[in-house]
């Protein structure tokens, strides 16, 4: 073989990682023909469940991203600074818009802040985007990690008129609510937990969370609260709050505003429960998940006497499928009605408290979350967040 032959082997047999690598290089300078497609239909703006998503691990750095099909066509924005989209939404619980317009002109490239929302706040956490608006004139962006936990980056659908109205599934907007969580679950039984419209007094439509899933589904979430002092759980100071607008006395706030998720604070007006339901489902991440029926005893019509309750889920490691079995309005200690409490009358001790929503920090009583029934501390300890749920269907 010649030089010239040698010569060429060498190039040869050195030289395919450099052209390989220049290649790359050459193709990743116009990101508009390297960027990856999200197409996911749970990552548009309007889909209100909460399916646990998140951008935090699957996004890679630098790369380029492209907001195509049933992800809509861009990263869906919001143009006013204080205009919340309260989660869940696009698959996750705490969804990312961009704060301001898109670039108009080809080939231009901005800096954008997206913003995610957390409850009412509306920037709770933030990152910084860069949009560029391709030749096609479609938009890319190059987005970085979201913050760990359920946090996602929503896309949005083009605003056009279709030729032909597509069918609305009840629940899905204020012109179509259901009556309730079991109704929408009753008439539209493919959706999943999240945001609905509902209209339990024929008034005016409001949001409501449901959850669908748990011992059937068809739940409307009604209160959901935490502790005043939880590490001190039998101290006098401890009550839950907010409290409802159920007849009962303390110094508590009343809450009126809807609860939008288990973990955001509120209840709803009490005058609406008995219009939702008579059966109740209690949640709590200290106590046994319980579903009660009414007997002698209603909730939503605040009235004492016997229930029938089951445990849905056993939380504490101790009295595993313990329920009660009563609704009482006075405990045995006070003649003052400071919330109603459930009771296990087959308990052994004097005392038989399972559940009490107690709405005062200045008497000696204390909300109880036994799930032995023994108005004792039996509770799950050394919990972050500690909160509960009444779900009424």
């Amino acid at each position: 073989m010649d030089r010239s032959g040698i010569e060429l082997a060498y190039v040869v047999s050195l030289a395919p990682s450099f052209f390989e690598r220049e290649q790359t290089l050459s193709v990743g300078k116009d990101p508009c023909s390297s960027y990856k497609k999200l197409t996911e239909s749970d990552r548009e703006r309007k889909f209100t469940q909460d399916k646990g998503k998140s951008d935090a691990a699957d996004l890679k750095p630098k790369k380029w991203y492209r907001f195509t099909d049933d992800a809509g066509f861009k990263l869906a924005n919001r143009l006013k600074k204080n205009e919340c989209v309260a989660g869940p939404a696009c698959g996750a619980m705490y969804p990312g818009f961009m704060l301001g317009a898109n670039p108009k002109n080809i080939g231009k490239t901005v800096k954008k802040k997206v913003c995610f929302d957390e409850g009412n706040n509306c920037c709770a956490k933030k990152v910084f985007v860069k949009v560029k608006r391709c030749p096609q004139d479609f938009l890319i962006y190059q987005l970085p990690a979201a913050p760990s936990g359920s946090y996602r980056y929503c896309g949005s659908k083009r605003r056009e008129k279709p030729s032909e109205a597509p069918p609305i599934n009840i629940g899905e907007d204020k012109d179509h609510p259901g009556k309730s969580c079991k109704v929408i679950k009753e008439q539209n039984s493919h959706g999943g937990s999240g945001l609905y419209w509902i209209n339990p007094s024929g008034g005016k439509a409001f949001r409501a969370y449901c959850d669908q899933e748990t011992d059937g589904g068809g739940w409307t979430l009604v209160y959901s609260y935490t502790f005043t002092n939880y590490p001190n759980f039998a101290d006098g100071s401890n009550a839950v709050t907010p409290r409802p607008s159920w007849p009962a006395e303390g110094e508590i706030p009343i809450s009126t505003k809807v609860p939008l998720k288990e973990t955001q604070l509120g209840a709803m007006n009490f005058k609406f429960w008995k219009q939702i339901g008579n059966e109740f489902m209690v949640k709590s991440n200290i106590n046994h998940w319980i579903a009660c029926k009414e007997g002698i005893g209603s909730l939503v019509d605040y009235k004492a006497g016997s229930l029938s309750c089951k445990v849905i889920k056993n939380i504490a490691t101790v009295c595993p499928n313990v329920a009660p079995d009563e609704i009482r309005i006075l405990t045995k200690e006070s003649s003052s009605n400071y919330g109603p409490h459930l009771y296990y009358s087959k308990s052994t001790t004097e005392l038989k408290t399972y559940y009490y929503w107690e709405s005062s920090t200045q008497t000696g009583n204390w909300p109880t979350h036994d799930p032995c029934g023994k108005n004792g501390l039996f509770h799950v300890r050394n919990v972050v967040n500690p909160h509960g749920n009444i779900f009424i269907r």
